[in-house]
C-alpha cells in the first residue's frame, strides 16, 4: 500500500492497479479530431501521463501513438499543462519494457557531493558575504 499525501493534505492511499516507470518519450494524442503534440512522462500498463501545450477535455475518447505503438485510451483527468490516460486495455510487458528507464529512457540526474572535511569553511559560504 503506497500513501501519498493530496491537495486537501490528507493522506490518501493510491489507487493505481500497475506500476509506472518514468519515461522520456515524444509522443502524439488523437482526441476530438486533433492531433495533439505531447511529451509521454511516465507509463504504465493501465494508464500514462502525458505533458502537453494543448490539452484535450476529460472523459473524452482517444489514441495515444509513440515509438511505433497506438493504443486508445480515455483521458481520465486535465490541468493546465497534461493529463492522464487509462488505456482501453493493459499494455503487454514487451510495450512497456523498451518504453522503461531500465531500457535506456533518461533517469532522473544524481547529485554528486564532495565530502565534508572537518575543520575547514566552504568556499562561497553565506559567512563570506
Amino acid at each position: 500500500m503506497v500513501l501519498f499525501r493530496g491537495k486537501d493534505g490528507q493522506l490518501q492511499m493510491d489507487r493505481r492497479t500497475a506500476a509506472r516507470s518514468f519515461v522520456v518519450r515524444e509522443a502524439e494524442l488523437i482526441a476530438d479530431e486533433a492531433v495533439l503534440p505531447a511529451l509521454l512522462t511516465d507509463l504504465s500498463a493501465s494508464g500514462a501521463r502525458l505533458e502537453m501545450t494543448a490539452v484535450p477535455r476529460q472523459g473524452a475518447a482517444a489514441r495515444l501513438r509513440w515509438d511505433g505503438h497506438d493504443y486508445g485510451c480515455v483521458i481520465q483527468w486535465v490541468t493546465q499543462d497534461g493529463c492522464g490516460l487509462v488505456f482501453d486495455e493493459a499494455l503487454p510487458a514487451d510495450v512497456l519494457a523498451p518504453s522503461s528507464t531500465e531500457a535506456g529512457a533518461p533517469k532522473k540526474a544524481s547529485r554528486k557531493r564532495a565530502p565534508l572535511t572537518m575543520g575547514k569553511k566552504r568556499s562561497g559560504s553565506l559567512a563570506n558575504l
